[in-house]
């Protein structure tokens, strides 16, 4: 038989004879190339659709934004591009009333040229514009007022007919986050409800389409911006960094880590599973060796077998990738009208399987080595090789460097940096190492200490000894995933009982945004109950001779990004009950004088004494600050950053908000009032609020609960690798203790005692930890003052893991019918 032939028939009859062993190698490649494929494509995706629709998102080339009035034609004169379409939009909250319901909108007035980009979507047909007696609400609108097309809406001191339900925008990328409903409406339809304009506090946009934006017009647009002092917003369709395209490199970035970590516990699974396949397969090996066959050809045998694995779990798992993506594809053309594009799916394709190939290789050399380096007459004596062998660290590392290569060359590539690429991988694989270093301490230190306990813990510690890598590697990537698991069960419990209990004792009923100073003693004699409290909206311009804006924009990093947005200000005289100073001395409205939050003072580096220059309504008011002081931003009532004094805001116009306690009728009542008196006033019931933040929440925990869903499954696989592989050694053990005099039940409990002893473990050590971590991040970055440390489901999953682990070590157990004799005369016999 010539040395091709004697490849190929050989391994496939190792793949028919031992295609058990394979099982678990064929799910952890196919469950890493499905999540593989589906990750690549959907962020390529995502990336396709801002890149090639980003005018569609955005709903123009260009964009320009401002809480004043303004001429686009004038600011943008001297300009050399030409504009060839022009869209002027008005942005605005508003209370609109049917019948006797009522409820706050996000109103939008636009034009006879909107939308430049794309199609407003409707129940009934598509948008063709708005007429002066018409408008169009969103679905979430429809059901808030409970109308229909057709139906009536007022606003101000106008009726209006519902002439259509919007189903999805161009610009609606994630709008089943809007707190507030949409309602869209003609300018000259605004005119009919008699609001004066100056009531409103309203963004004015001017969409507009460019011909041929050269490089020169895009900088001389960036510096427009930054010489505006923060009172003009411009934003360029592919260049601006908006807040779709942050958010979807985010879970971009978010998905490749998970994938790069199922790929990594996909490696240890091939690695234990062909290190398992090549011992049971030592008596072959070792007479062939014997007869002459190389080492080199053995080797060409069981990678040609493992070859015929990778290649039908990669491509299986890749097709139901594609099948999962074209699904997800339809749904979300469905659900929110976005076409999402399609990448290049066999590239994709390839480079998945091209992947899987590398690490499976990276996993098939030290593993097949380890094997080989014995001689036949080691190979033919009835050691068990697998748990018989001392695994060192040295073995780890070897198994690390072989298989992160390809995987930080993938990072490198899906990230789109060196540095990020390098990092991420570093701190995977130190992760991995610090728990299993911890964990192999400990197992030493309880094997020395082992005669101090009873025969039954033991033997336990004794067999956990044995496993070796398999055991740490088990351990370490089973914690890994169940600490996951576990802090996002307790995250989740935490948010939820803060949205719907901690909160609730002290979130007012209602709250009212928008007055203006004109309405403001109308609502206090109307409803004297309601406490408002004045604010001005104004951007931050220097804090101790530093330019905030211009640093922020040459990507100053050590700016916050947090002071590039608008802050509302307020003015008094008095602290509030729920305020105390922790530094400095209250200034009692002095002018000149700035009291700022002390938390928010950390994060933005001010300090008593600094300089503060704000930017209102374009001007510039300079203060000092003379006191931090510590508020209670978590309790649902208002507060401020910065609290200035009466007279240096004397001259700017801002508005009041507030909130009540009100009771059902009360609460109508003054939404009644809002319509008719002051439309231009938000009234927003708290009770609905909670319900969105909550889906807010669960929503972005299913997306990384859906991520780290893989790793568990495969850790899960890899801790089943672990019990069939060691299974003959237990046998064996088992019929020792029989022979002695053990009964069938205690050998049971013994084996059941040590297979479950490590998902025990490190379900255990799991849940300790992600109590810590939800303590920490509850408290620290969420602002929870109380945490969940106990969640029924996430015990049912615990029981879950536990419960498979049990059947296949019950199962193992029951199916081995060999008699005792025979079992101890040949001890392994398979």
């Amino acid at each position: 038989m010539n040395g091709g032939k004697l490849l190929f028939v050989y391994s496939g009859r190792i793949v028919r004879r031992q295609w058990r062993r394979f099982v678990l190698s064929f799910l952890s490649l196919g469950i890493t190339a499905l999540v593989m494929t589906l990750t690549l494509l959907l962020s390529s995706s995502s990336g396709l659709l801002l890149e090639t629709q980003a005018k569609q998102l955005l709903g123009g080339d260009v964009v320009l934004k401002s809480t004043q009035p303004f001429v686009a034609e004038e600011i943008l004169s001297e300009f050399d591009f030409l504009v060839t379409a022009q869209s002027e939009q008005t942005s605005f909250s508003a209370t609109l009333q049917s019948g006797e319901v009522t409820a706050p909108f996000s109103v939008k007035l636009v034009d006879e040229s909107f939308p430049l980009y794309g199609e407003v979507v409707l129940e009934n047909g598509y948008f063709s514009g708005v007429g002066e007696d018409e408008l169009y609400l969103d679905e979430a609108g429809a059901q808030k007022l409970k109308v229909a097309v057709g139906d009536s809406v007022t606003f101000g001191r106008a009726d209006y007919v519902v002439a259509g339900v919007i189903v999805a925008e161009p610009t609606s990328l994630l709008a089943s986050f809007r707190f507030f409903p949409q309602v869209i409406m003609s300018q000259a339809g605004f005119n009919r409800a008699l609001i004066s304009p100056e009531l409103l506090r309203a963004e004015y946009s001017s969409l507009l389409l460019v011909d041929r934006l050269s490089a020169n017009s895009i900088s001389e647009l960036i510096a427009l911006e930054a010489d505006s002092a923060g009172n003009l917003d411009v934003t360029i369709a592919g260049v601006s960094r908006t807040g779709p395209e942050v958010g979807v490199e985010i879970v971009a970035d978010f998905l490749i880590i998970a994938v790069l970590i199922t790929v990594v516990l996909a490696a240890v699974n091939v690695y234990a599973s062909t290190l398992y396949l090549v011992t049971v397969e030592r008596k072959t090996l070792a007479i062939l060796m014997a007869l002459g066959l190389s080492k080199r050809r053995l080797g060409g045998i069981l990678a040609l077998a493992l070859l015929y694995v990778v290649l039908v779990s990669g491509l299986a798992g890749s097709f139901f990738g594609v099948t999962v993506f074209n699904l997800i594809q339809g749904e979300i053309a469905i659900i929110y009208g976005i076409n999402l594009p399609t990448p290049a799916v066999f590239l994709y394709l390839l480079l998945c399987v091209g992947l899987i190939f590398m690490v499976t290789v990276a996993s098939f050399v030290p593993a097949v080595f380890r094997t080989l380096s014995h001689k036949p007459k080691q190979l033919l004596s009835s050691m068990d090789i697998l748990a018989g062998q001392k695994i060192s660290f040295k073995v780890l590392g070897l198994l690390s460097v072989f298989t992160f290569f390809p995987l930080t060359l993938l990072a490198i590539f899906l990230l789109g940096s060196i540095q990020n690429g390098l990092l991420s991988m570093a701190a995977i694989a130190f992760g991995y190492l610090l728990i299993a270093l911890i964990f192999s301490v400990g197992l030493n230190v309880w094997y020395r200490a082992r005669f101090r306990f009873s025969f039954y813990v033991r033997n336990i510690i004794a067999q956990k000894k044995a496993d070796g890598l398999f055991g740490i590697i088990s351990f370490s990537s089973l914690f890994v995933a169940m600490t996951a698991l576990s802090t996002l069960a307790l995250l989740q419990i935490s948010l939820e009982r803060f949205l719907q209990e901690d909160l609730s004792r002290t979130v007012p009923s209602t709250y009212v945004l928008d007055v203006q100073p004109s309405q403001r003693d109308g609502f206090l004699q109307a409803f004297p109950q309601l406490e408002l409290f004045s604010s001005l909206g104004a951007r931050l311009i220097e804090i101790d001779g530093v330019k905030i804006q211009e640093e922020l924009n040459s990507t100053n990093s050590t700016v916050n990004r947090e002071l590039g947005r608008e802050f509302n200000l307020t003015v008094r005289e008095d602290l509030q009950p729920s305020e105390k100073i922790v530094s400095g001395l209250w200034s009692e409205g002095k002018s000149g004088t700035v009291s700022v939050d002390a938390e928010f003072a950390k994060r933005a580096n001010i300090k008593l004494g600094s300089k503060i220059v704000f930017s209102i309504q374009g001007f510039p008011v300079e203060t000092n600050v003379t006191s931090l002081r510590q508020t209670d931003s978590r309790s649902g009532l208002p507060f401020f950053y910065f609290v200035l004094s009466p007279t240096d805001v004397a001259d700017f116009s801002g508005v009041y908000f507030g909130y009540a306690y009100f009771e059902d009728e009360l609460q109508k009542t003054l939404g009644a009032y809002a319509a008719t008196e002051a439309p231009n006033v938000s009234v927003i019931e708290t009770d609905t609020l909670a319900p969105l933040l909550l889906q807010i929440v669960e929503t972005l925990l299913l997306l990384v609960l859906i991520v780290t869903l893989p790793p568990l499954l495969i850790a899960t696989l890899l801790m089943t690798t672990l019990i069939v592989s060691s299974y003959t050694a237990r046998r064996r053990e088992g019929g020792r203790l029989r022979a002695l005099g053990a009964k069938q039940n205690y050998v049971l409990a013994l084996y059941l005692g040590e297979t479950l002893s490590v998902t025990l473990l490190a379900s255990l050590a799991a849940y300790v930890v992600s109590v810590g971590l939800t303590f920490i991040l509850g408290r620290y970055y969420l602002g929870l003052n109380l945490t969940a440390f106990f969640d029924l489901k996430l015990l049912f999953g615990f029981l879950v893991i536990s419960g498979l682990v049990s059947f296949v070590a019950l199962y193992l157990f029951k199916s081995d019918t060999m008699p005792l004799r025979e079992l101890l005369s040949y001890g392994d016999t398979q």
